[in-house]
């Protein structure tokens, strides 16, 4: 038996019953001798199969939203619309919870009902492709919707804004640019501001007018310039790009749920009672969330938002369960049957 188990493509062997030789040159050795158990073994081996395509098809659509959303909005003109703790946190969702969320489901009698993959197969295939590309595309054009129109539609300041600006050098006081002179009395040496609002202002005057430091030009073309050498920042406003993560990591936990399914299953909550550990991923990143938006914000750079913010940004996250469904609409519907074993023909 030995030769024959070594040829075969999974060779298996009696564990109880079997020689110690057939055991060696086997692949899988079946303990308790039962057929059924050969057949759990099958459908335990493509549910493993399933989850790593399940969480890929997760992980490439957060990966492909992310860059470009970054990248799309550092090259127009803005600061990067996800900063690097931003990131990290992303990354953790992506990575560990998503896999532990993606990796736990439970084999069920349905794939038995399949032919077996070729070795040779893609793990992506079409159905996953056009998934990850159609949910890709409907969330990058909402979120590149906030980021360009998003400060207008919640009447937050754009990007990422300051509201208090301290004097580097001379008399320390703060400058509001929402109001019309300046907080705590007294004369700012680095300026003589003619409006008292961030861009608008007509002209940048010469800033100290002698070399006593880092604040000595004596004309700045633009406030962005000015601002470096002249200003320091005291209290920042990020409740536009809060908005724009907070949604992005809505849309990544409704996709959560899309992911369940890598062919045309149109009900993606099939089972999930049967998965607690999914529903407490699902949990403990809105939990999470939560606290990184309202309570860490100092650390993220992130703004707290109002409760009608907080409900927006779950409310468009949540249209990612709609496309979800239309997407499978869309061809390709079926795998390559290719990609199937085919016991007819020579492999």
């Amino acid at each position: 038996d030995a030769p024959a188990l070594k040829a075969a493509d999974v060779g298996l062997s009696m564990g109880l019953t079997g020689t110690k030789v057939a055991m060696t040159a086997s692949d899988i050795v079946i303990l308790d001798d039962r057929f059924s158990s050969i057949v759990r073994a099958i459908m335990w081996g493509r549910c493993v199969y399933d989850n790593i395509r399940k969480f890929l098809q997760f992980q490439l659509t957060v990966n492909v939203v992310a860059l470009l959303l970054v990248f799309i909005g550092s090259v127009t003109g803005y600061d990067p619309p996800l900063n690097a703790v931003m990131m990290l946190w992303v990354n953790l969702i992506m990575d560990s919870l998503g896999a532990l969320a993606l990796g736990t489901e439970m084999p069920t009698m349905e794939l038995l009902e399949r032919r077996p993959y070729r070795r040779n197969c893609s793990l992506i295939s079409k159905p996953m492709m056009r998934n990850i590309l159609s949910q890709s595309a409907f969330q990058l054009v909402l979120l590149l919707g906030l980021l360009y129109g998003g400060a207008n539609l919640y009447g937050v300041h754009n990007g990422n804004f300051c509201k208090r600006w301290f004097v580097e050098e001379g008399v320390r006081t703060s400058w509001n640019p929402d109001t019309y002179g300046m907080e705590e009395g007294g004369d700012i040496t680095c300026t003589t501001m003619l409006t008292g609002l961030q861009g608008r202002l007509d002209e940048y005057p010469a800033c100290n007018m002698h070399d006593n430091g880092e604040c000595y030009e004596e004309y700045y073309s633009k406030f962005e310039d000015y601002s470096l050498d002249c200003l320091e920042c005291d209290a920042e406003d990020f409740t536009h790009f809060s908005i724009i993560f907070n949604t992005f990591v809505f849309c990544q936990i409704f996709n959560e749920f899309n992911a369940r399914s890598i062919k045309n299953k149109l009900n993606v909550f099939e089972g999930l009672h049967k998965n607690m550990l999914f529903l407490g991923v699902i949990f403990f990143t809105c939990l999470m969330q939560i606290f990184i938006v309202e309570v860490a914000g100092d650390f993220v750079k992130t703004t707290n938002l109002t409760i009608v913010q907080w409900v927006s940004c779950v409310a468009w996250g949540a249209i990612a369960l709609p496309v979800g469904v239309l997407m499978r609409l869309i061809p390709p519907r079926d795998e390559d049957p290719r990609t199937f074993f085919d016991n007819t023909q020579q492999t």
